[in-house]
């Protein structure tokens, strides 16, 4: 049967108490499960977490930040799923598509992305199930079947989409030489052996880490290490976002950048920054440093 014409089914319910449509149902449901909005959304993250997900070790502010907006993008459009069936249906959040791309970009694998999706599509099916139980349409099982089978399909055509739009970004990757020193950069980052010698950067020095966002992030970067006379390595991470590393023979004072920033940093970038360190270790340390800060701020009103 068509979701349209299921939507258009009246139902007895188990205790004979009348006829109510299936679409009057899910649009209750709907109502109940978008009260309930934000412990949703927290619920999915704290379920991300048992897969593998943590922000305060190892993912980028920016990918965490996405992550938030994807989720709170994806629960809203299952809740339209919810209420309109099937018919519903469109082209996934941009947010999520966002998401995915960034994923790839992250070295965060396909399996894993998909993970999180089917551990949010199984919280949400226990939502579900408990207003289902605790609702005035607690005996109304076809309606609720329907549902089930309409968050079934939605979850294949949410993974579906999400899977193409990570390998569509795999391929740029792959053809792009920028985008091959980011990933030397990463691997980097994550203790893996790279060639260094590739990079153009000297790491047995100290190291400061920056994060730059914002449509000057690039030039602000290269500002910045020219007026302190420090080599740099910088690679992008989207058209917006830079990371950044100072490096030299001396350790930079923060009152010296500061000094700096107070009369040439444009209005539009937001900066993080982290401590001065020295060596390979340091170069790691400098950068979860501004890592830590950027997600702070990315949190911010």
């Amino acid at each position: 049967m068509a979701p349209a014409e299921a939507n258009r089914l009246r139902l007895v319910d188990g205790a004979g108490d009348g006829a109510v449509s299936v679409e009057s149902i899910r649009e209750g449901l709907a109502e109940r499960l978008r009260a309930r909005r934000p412990e949703l959304e927290e619920a999915i993250f704290a379920r991300f977490r048992d897969v593998g997900f943590d922000p305060a070790v190892g993912e980028d502010a920016e990918y965490v930040a996405g992550a938030r907006a994807a989720v709170a993008e994806a629960v809203d459009y299952g809740l339209l799923a919810i209420k309109h069936g099937e018919d519903g249906f469109d082209s996934i959040p941009p947010a999520a598509v966002a998401q995915a791309r960034r994923a790839a970009r992250n070295s965060v694998s396909l399996d894993r992305v998909l993970l999180r999706y089917n551990a949010g599509h199984t919280l949400v099916e226990d939502f579900v199930m408990q207003e289902a139980e605790h609702g005035d349409f607690s005996n109304q099982r076809i309606a609720l079947r329907d549902v089930l089978k309409t968050q079934g399909a939605l979850l294949n055509h949410f993974t579906t989409s999400i899977a193409q739009q990570y390998q569509q970004e795999v391929e740029r990757l792959a053809h792009s030489p920028e985008l091959r020193r980011t990933e030397q950069v990463q691997r980097l980052l994550a203790g893996a052996p790279v060639d260094a010698a590739e990079l153009g950067y000297e790491f047995d020095a100290e190291h400061v880490g920056v994060i730059a966002m914002g449509a000057k992030a690039g030039e602000t970067v290269r500002g910045l290490a020219a007026e302190l006379g420090r080599e740099l390595l910088s690679v992008s991470r989207s058209e917006r976002t830079v990371w950044a590393w100072l490096g030299g023979q001396r350790r930079l004072a923060s009152a010296d950048i500061e000094r700096l920033l107070s009369v040439k940093q444009p209005a539009d970038v937001s900066l993080a920054i982290g401590e001065s360190s020295v060596g390979i270790d340091g170069w790691r340390l400098t950068h979860r440093q501004a890592q830590a800060a950027m997600l702070v701020a990315l949190r911010r009103p």
